[in-house]
């Protein structure tokens, strides 16, 4: 409900936009509404809201909204299953954003970029790109972006079976997460960590900090999933069916009861 709100009161800034005739305006609000559109699943009417983005921000002779609509666009296209046309115009918008020393903007574009050299099976470039991504935002202060790369670096590994990677990319998506307040990420982050460990043999710590994210989950009413989520969710199931009931239910008892900050401490020992 929330994100259909936030598309509707976009909707109204770009009338808004509209009645003052303003292209950079008109720009930044076309590319919120584009956003808000892909953030619903509605593909169509957010291509179309992100083309009048990129085209008003030519206009306006705005690189910054330009090429960070055209960096939303790649990602729509990649979403769309048009990797080669979205990696592409991330490509443009990279140059873009190096000549006029965008970090912001470059930092959303290169995680963007090594989702899909991910998607193309290139893990060590994408694992290299995302550490470019992590500079960028570092550069600029931005926490919440950080704990997203940092998440998306854990199931990128994950996918490549670098278990000890994913394991620690997770540990400090958490710690950041956790540190802005992010109730979806701090529950993502406590996701991945469960199937790393899980995937990497640690059957009793994945059921607990899968207990911790559940309780997480239930108290906040926060939903949590990730694309890979449901590919990876049976790591867990099997880590479960590995313990005998009654360690099972002890696991499952001190997981619910534990923080985020009561994770770390337990994955740090």
């Amino acid at each position: 409900g929330e994100m259909e709100r936030g598309v509707d009161e976009l909707a109204r800034a770009l009338a808004d936009a509209r009645v003052l005739a303003d292209d950079a305006l008109l720009a930044e609000a076309y590319m919120g509404v584009g956003y808000g559109h892909m953030s619903l699943g509605n593909m169509e009417e957010s291509g179309a809201a992100l083309d009048e983005a990129i085209a008003f921000g030519e206009r306006a002779q705005h690189d910054f909204l330009r090429s960070f609509s055209m960096s939303m666009k790649g990602l729509q296209l990649f979403v769309c299953d048009a990797l080669d046309a979205g990696f592409d115009l991330l490509t443009q918008a990279r140059r873009i954003q190096t000549r006029i020393g965008d970090d912001e903007g470059g930092g959303l574009a290169l995680s963007f970029l090594a989702q899909m050299t991910a998607a193309r099976g290139e893990v060590g470039r994408a694992l290299e790109l995302y550490g470019q991504a992590l500079s960028s935002f570092k550069r600029v202060g931005d926490r919440p972006e950080l704990a997203r790369v940092h998440s998306e670096i854990g199931w990128t590994a994950l996918g490549a079976s670098r278990f000890a990677v994913a394991r620690e990319a997770f540990r400090r998506s958490l710690r950041v997460y956790n540190d802005v307040g992010s109730t979806r990420g701090v529950g993502l982050a406590l996701a991945g960590l469960a199937v790393a460990h899980a995937a990497d043999g640690r059957a009793a710590r994945a059921v607990t900090i899968a207990a911790a994210a559940d309780a997480i989950a239930e108290r906040t009413g926060v939903v949590v999933a990730h694309p890979m989520g449901p590919e990876m969710a049976g790591h867990v199931d099997t880590a479960r069916a590995t313990i005998s009931a009654e360690f099972l239910a002890a696991l499952v008892l001190a997981g619910r009861g534990m923080s985020p900050g009561d994770v770390l401490t337990m994955i740090a020992g």
